[in-house]
């Protein structure tokens, strides 16, 4: 077995993550843990071999596990997408979401997005790249290639909803978006999104028909400003239901 994963190895059979320990346990695991992280290995498994080394160790789940992740898992994809391998990516992808057990007509809105969340695949993976590369931008290059993947397209379909349901939800605060043009953007992942709703068959009608009337209403709004006191107020007079707080 490659070094760096038969060393993980006997951390986790002696530290596994499921096991209480006591207070000297814990310092000694986040000792040798570290040791490890910091160690410099000559080989950096593929992600077949990652794979397999997943399947081999009992109660083990790589995206439960951020080190490993960081350490592992997140250099060889960066290196497949480097060599124009997209197959660890799309595996990434398949990992971050379970398709099988999705509802395929559940709406996906603000609160139930954690593919970007910090502790997500894609999110440790961009980090380690430190940026040169976003989780769109990763589910994008995926479907250049692999058009129908249902992960990479629901994965996609959540980063948009959540960057779209937050900024829906700070709208009358002005922090995401400011000003026309912001806003076109906005309007463009919108009609994205559209397009993925539909072609998910999502049941997300209302998500998606709410957020409409909120964009063009600000629009509206940031034309004539100087006519209201703030949004909030050119919500009230045009009677306009808009800012959902369980969106």
């Amino acid at each position: 077995m490659i070094e760096i994963l038969n060393d993980f190895r006997d951390i986790y059979i002696k530290y596994p993550l499921d096991k209480l320990f006591k207070k000297e346990d814990k310092k000694q695991r986040h000792v040798v843990l570290s040791n490890w992280k910091n160690k410099e290995y000559d080989i950096i498994p593929s992600i077949d071999e990652i794979i397999e080394f997943n399947n081999s160790l009992e109660g083990f789940q790589l995206k439960s596990d951020y080190i490993f992740m960081e350490k592992v898992v997140a250099p060889s994809v960066l290196r497949d997408i480097e060599t124009g391998d997209l197959k660890s990516l799309l595996y990434i992808f398949s990992e971050s979401i379970d398709v099988d057990n999705m509802d395929k007509k559940h709406s996906t809105g603000f609160n139930s997005c954690t593919v970007d969340s910090q502790n997500s695949l894609l999110s440790i993976i961009c980090a380690v790249s430190k940026y040169k590369y976003e989780p769109l931008e990763l589910a994008n290059k995926v479907l250049e290639v692999y058009r129908d993947d249902r992960a990479t397209l629901e994965c996609k379909y959540s980063l948009i909803a959540y960057s779209i349901g937050f900024s829906i939800h700070e709208l009358p605060t002005y922090v995401i978006c400011n000003d026309l043009e912001v806003l076109a953007k906005f309007k463009t992942k919108l009609n994205i999104l559209k397009e993925l709703s539909k072609k998910l068959d999502k049941n997300d009608a209302d998500f998606l028909e709410l957020c409409t009337v909120a964009y063009d209403a600000y629009g509206d709004y940031l034309e004539h400003s100087d006519q209201y006191e703030n949004f909030e107020k050119y919500i009230a007079q045009h009677k306009l239901y808009i800012l959902d707080r369980d969106l």
